[in-house]
């Protein structure tokens, strides 16, 4: 796996979905994966981005817990050699 790309998400579900379409045909061609973290948003996000996007790894938090720590926990369950 040359990339993986983590987005942290809180409450985000519009930015969201055009931020994944963008890094997919940004990344055409390129061996990369995609995460997303949730931190514990209100709003039914993840089951619109799954289905739109299946080929993307989902997390959920159930507090917000911070960019950093929801980062570090993509972190863990990625395997690039590059993170974005």
């Amino acid at each position: 796996m040359t990339l993986s790309v983590i987005v942290v998400n809180h409450n985000a579900a519009a930015f969201l979905n055009r931020c994944l379409e963008s890094i997919s045909r940004a990344l055409a061609g390129i061996d990369h994966e995609g995460c997303v973290v949730d931190n514990a948003s209100s709003e039914e996000s993840a089951p619109l981005i799954r289905k739109q996007f299946p080929q993307v790894q989902w997390f959920s938090n159930e507090r917000n817990l911070g960019f950093a720590a929801a980062l570090n926990r993509g972190l863990k369950n990625t395997r690039g050699r590059y993170i974005l």
